[in-house]
Parts: C-alpha cells; sequence; structure tokens
C-alpha cells in the first residue's frame, strides 16, 4: 500500500514549507487539496501559476496529484494540467463533463482519479470504470484536516473490490498509523493522509509509521 502525504493549506507559504518536507520522506506522490466554499465547508488555497513560478513542480522528487473538492472543477482542472500534475482527482458529486475531463487528463498525460464523499453510494463511480481505474474514498468530509475517519467507508471498500477486483483505491482522510493497518487487510492501494503526518512533531517519523503499517502482511 502507497502512502501519499496530503498538503491542505490556507495560503501558499505553508504550501511551499509542507512541500520543502516532504522532499526528505522519499515518498513518490503528494497530494495537495484545493476546495471552494461551496463544495465544503471553507476554501482554502488554489492558485497553480503561484506553485509553478515559484517553484515549478517538474523539479520536485515526487508525483503530484490535485485533490479538486470544488463545485465546478472544469476551469480549475484546465489550470492544473497546464502546469504539469501527474493526477487529477474529482468528486462525482460536482458538476462537470466526465468526457471533457478524461480527454483533457489524456492530452496532458494526466491520470483521472474519481473521488466519492462518505455520503454517496459508491455504485456512482461503477457506470465510468470501463474507463478509470483510480477511484478515491473520502472517509471524512471534505473540509479542513484533523477529522475523524468514518468507518462506513469500509463497506464502500469492500463493495467497489466486489464490483471491480483490479480498481485501485485510495482512501483520504482521518487516516492513522491504526486505521492505515486495517485499510492494508482490506485491499486498499493508496492511502492520502495530512494532519496525522504534517500537523506532528516529527512528520517525517509519522510519514514512516504509516509506511511500516502498509507493508506489515
Amino acid at each position: 500500500m502507497e502512502i501519499i502525504p496530503t498538503i491542505n493549506c490556507p495560503n501558499f507559504k505553508c504550501v511551499k514549507r509542507r512541500l520543502e518536507i516532504a522532499e526528505g520522506f522519499g515518498t513518490g506522490w503528494v497530494q495537495i487539496d484545493v476546495s471552494d466554499d461551496k463544495f465544503g465547508s471553507r476554501a482554502n488555497w488554489n492558485n497553480p501559476e503561484e506553485l509553478q513560478d515559484k517553484i515549478n513542480i517538474k523539479n520536485l522528487s515526487f508525483y503530484l496529484e490535485v485533490h479538486l473538492m470544488i463545485e465546478e472543477p472544469m476551469e480549475d482542472v484546465l489550470k492544473w494540467l497546464e502546469i504539469g500534475v501527474d493526477r487529477i482527482i474529482i468528486h462525482i458529486e460536482s458538476k462537470f463533463d466526465f468526457e471533457k475531463v478524461f480527454s483533457k487528463c489524456e492530452e496532458y498525460r494526466a491520470e483521472l482519479m474519481l473521488a466519492v464523499m462518505p455520503e454517496t453510494p459508491i455504485e456512482e463511480v461503477f457506470p465510468y470504470l470501463e474507463k478509470i481505474n483510480l477511484v478515491q474514498i473520502l472517509a471524512v468530509d471534505p473540509g479542513p484536516s484533523g477529522q475523524s475517519f468514518q468507518n462506513k467507508v469500509m463497506l464502500k471498500i469492500n463493495t467497489l473490490l466486489e464490483r471491480a477486483p483490479g480498481i485501485i483505491i485510495e482512501v483520504d482522510g482521518g487516516v492513522d498509523d491504526k486505521i492505515a493497518k486495517r485499510l492494508n487487510e482490506e485491499g486498499v492501494s493508496i492511502v492520502a493522509s495530512g494532519s496525522y503526518i504534517f500537523e506532528s512533531a516529527n512528520p517525517e517519523r509519522r510519514y514512516k509509521m504509516l509506511k511500516h503499517e502498509s507493508s506489515r502482511e
């Protein structure tokens, strides 16, 4: 199981600092959370041009995925693709044209992952499984980091794996080392973790704890 550190920040200073911290982890991927105050409970930093101007993501040691918790995300999808992100995560509950987003991701050679909120039936992603093999199950409500993991998403994981045994599932939200162990046992492929890592006194140690649990049989 892969561990992806998640950056959920109110400003670019915070984003930059956490990207710098993640450089020391040896991680293959990092996620940036982007939300508006319509889809979630609050808006956070969302300026891909600033990121590209001040850091240039192609100079990072890891791949970058962006999780768009945005009510109408099409314009944001294009902005993030244009700076070269490697994966777009878009919510099934938002207003978007799947074929257009899928086509744009193919054009920019980026992966497309569909995300589902805790209250949304996992069956809503089934019609898209012929074209995608990446699904994020959000284990908290869209909004700030630090929320508690909602155990009801375990049923979603089982249902999705029964429907598509080869699917790559990412679980995002409320994940600590104990929950990472459970998710690993359930067959989850990726865990995204934010506050557990970055809001600790030793982010690298927390990341390694998750890696340890993700590799246990």
